[in-house]
């Protein structure tokens, strides 16, 4: 079992195009087979398809030893809401779709707010957690928003973004007390390998309305700028061996929309590990632009 494996369910959801409930079951019962006992989604992934899915697949019942994560926040067909009586509302749904009495951790899914606004909602997820509905509070953060880190470590559980394409966020992890997770470590699959100039996404793929045209292009330049400098490995092993090895992200969030992916992923850790100089190497490429100073900068 590999504790700092999470499994993301978003890629499971219908949001990366369409998927079928037996492939969800499959990559499911397989990752817990494999030893991932921790999972992520939100009531949101998907339009509560994924809530729903594994409600059925791992039902506390059957499976009370598997850890679901889930958020609020973000409610399915309505958008974003952060009044106290649709935050009750939404975790009241998800408890329904994932038929467990309680959960693991409990995020705020990344708000947009005061820190004022922020901590009302934090005494929200505590009462949930002082009534043994839930483990953990937790702040799943947006983009580029930031707050305290006096506010941040009132929280149990903080959740971002980090990969080889966006490492600012390693300074959070290394300032506030919370436990941090990292999220997106192949950025959208742009360090899956899978992704060129000439890709095209089903349209019911979210991707497929901005991951295109200069934006791409520029990204791509510098995925290839990384595969140019770790010849020796896959792009999707620097990227897993990367995140892992961070000594300060106490876990990361892995998504697949496949068994294959998920084999691949688990054999790419196996034989993958990155030494501190080629964490380093990553930094300097990272804060030099990947040497693509004249390409659009534009994040994924």
């Amino acid at each position: 079992m590999n504790k700092k494996i999470i499994l993301g369910t978003w890629p499971l959801s219908g949001d990366y195009g369409q998927i079928s409930l037996t492939e969800v079951e499959r990559v499911i019962l397989e990752s817990i087979e494999r030893g991932i006992y921790q999972i992520d989604t939100a009531p949101s992934y998907g339009g509560g398809f994924i809530e729903s899915s594994l409600g059925l697949i791992v039902p506390q019942s059957r499976y009370e030893n598997i850890l679901i994560d889930t958020k609020v926040g973000n409610l399915p067909l309505e958008g974003k809401s952060f009044k106290l009586s649709k935050l009750k509302k939404s975790f009241e749904h998800s408890l329904k779709r994932l038929r467990r009495e309680k959960i693991n951790t409990l995020y705020i899914h990344n708000p947009r707010l005061s820190e004022m606004e922020l901590m009302s909602l934090y005494e929200f997820l505590d009462d949930l957690k002082s009534k043994g509905y839930i483990n953990k509070t937790g702040v799943s953060l947006a983009r580029d928003c930031l707050f305290s880190d006096k506010t941040l470590n009132h929280f149990d559980v903080i959740q971002d973004d980090f990969n080889l394409l966006y490492i600012n966020n390693i300074f959070k992890a290394n300032q506030v007390n919370a436990e941090f997770i990292s999220r997106s470590p192949f950025a959208s699959g742009l360090l899956s390998g899978k992704i060129c100039l000439d890709s095209k996404f089903d349209p019911t793929d979210h991707r497929s309305g901005w991951l295109k045209g200069e934006r791409l292009k520029s990204l791509l330049s510098r995925v290839k700028k990384i595969q140019d400098t770790f010849p020796s490995y896959s792009i999707i092993e620097v990227a897993s061996a990367f995140v892992l090895g961070q000594q300060n992200i106490n876990k990361t969030i892995f998504g697949f929309k496949s068994i294959k992916q998920l084999e691949v992923f688990l054999d790419s850790i196996v034989k993958t590990q990155l030494s501190i100089i080629d964490m380093k190497e990553v930094e300097h490429l990272f804060y030099n632009d990947f040497g693509l100073e004249n390409q659009i900068n534009l994040g994924y």
